[in-house]
């Protein structure tokens, strides 16, 4: 996580623990947050890691 007064930047994937041989799944996802805007970036991830994440459980608002 990066925090620096009200930006946050959180890294959500690729990550150790979910390592991918689809190429797509190892893009980069990362939640940005800047007073009330918060923007989740998710490269080109396919729909089996969206379902497996807990990113997208734990952030209903995007």
């Amino acid at each position: 996580m990066i925090k620096k007064g009200e930006l946050i930047i959180k890294i959500h994937s690729p990550s150790q623990a979910n390592i991918s041989h689809e190429e797509n799944d190892r893009s980069l996802v990362f939640e940005f947050n800047y007073e009330d805007f918060n923007m989740l970036f998710t490269g080109d991830i396919t729909k089996s890691v969206e379902k497996s994440s807990h990113i997208f459980k734990d952030h209903s608002r995007y």
